[in-house]
C-alpha cells in the first residue's frame, strides 16, 4: 500500500498551518503589547522617537477599512517642547484646518496647529502642554 504521498500532503497542510497560526498569534500579540504601551506604540508605527519632555498618555486607533487605520495620540510635557515636537513631525502651521476639526474654539490653545496634506495632524491643545497627533 502506498501512504506516502497522503502523509506528505498532511505534513505539509500541518506545517503551513502551524505557521499561518504562530504569524496570527505574532500579529495578535504585537497589537496587544502596542495597546498596552503607547509609547512603543507611536515608535513602531511613525518610526519616529519621542523627543526630551514629551510624554505619551493614550493611544487609540480606528479601523477605517481593512487594510488602513487612524492611529491617535495624546501627548503631554513642556508647551516649548510640545510646540517643537509638532515641528520636528515635518508639518506645516495650519491653525484654520484645527478651527475647523474642533466646534469648540476653548478647545484650542492660541499655539500653533499643525497639519499636513497627507492626513496627520499635530494639534495643540489647551494651554499648551498637550497635544494630540492623528497619523493615518
Amino acid at each position: 500500500m502506498r501512504r506516502r504521498p497522503r502523509s506528505r500532503i498532511l505534513r505539509a497542510t500541518l506545517g503551513a498551518l502551524a505557521v499561518l497560526a504562530y504569524l496570527v498569534a505574532w500579529y495578535l500579540g504585537r497589537e496587544w503589547y502596542l495597546e498596552g504601551h503607547p509609547g512603543a506604540a507611536f515608535t513602531s508605527i511613525t518610526g519616529r522617537e519621542l523627543p526630551d519632555g514629551v510624554r505619551v498618555d493614550a493611544y487609540a486607533k480606528v479601523r477605517a477599512g481593512v487594510f488602513r487605520r487612524t492611529h491617535f495620540w495624546t501627548f503631554s510635557g513642556e508647551p516649548e517642547a510640545i510646540r517643537k515636537f509638532g515641528e520636528a513631525l515635518g508639518l506645516a502651521r495650519s491653525d484654520e484646518d484645527a478651527r475647523l476639526v474642533f466646534s469648540n474654539p476653548r478647545e484650542l490653545s492660541s499655539l500653533p496647529q499643525f497639519s499636513e496634506l497627507q492626513g496627520r495632524q499635530y494639534i495643540v491643545l489647551r494651554d499648551g502642554t498637550e497635544a494630540l497627533y492623528v497619523h493615518y
